[in-house]
């Protein structure tokens, strides 16, 4: 899967994320605390995939954990997943 999460300064989000013919595209807004960062979504895409309705989350957490300036690792405690996030600079 290869994933990719904007924030923004004025605290809403895009990411995308892809996996095999599948592609999603979640936006919202998010909230940041002591080591975790909090998303609400606000709409979803694709709506249909195969010809049938998809559900997605409606909200969810990260726990992170900064590694260096460019760097951290990202922790799902439902999923039981962890893996590491890199700073990408701004296009323009």
């Amino acid at each position: 899967m290869n994933t990719q999460l904007i924030l923004d300064d004025k605290k809403k989000f895009s990411q995308q994320a892809v996996l095999n013919d599948l592609m999603t595209y979640d936006v919202g807004a998010y909230q940041t605390g002591e080591g975790y960062i909090h998303f609400v979504v606000e709409d979803h895409e694709p709506k249909f995939y195969h010809g049938q309705p998809m559900t997605w989350l409606k909200s969810w957490t990260y726990f992170y954990t900064v590694v260096d300036e460019n760097s951290m690792t990202f922790e799902d405690r439902i999923a039981r997943t962890s893996w590491t996030v890199y700073r990408q600079q701004a296009l323009g």
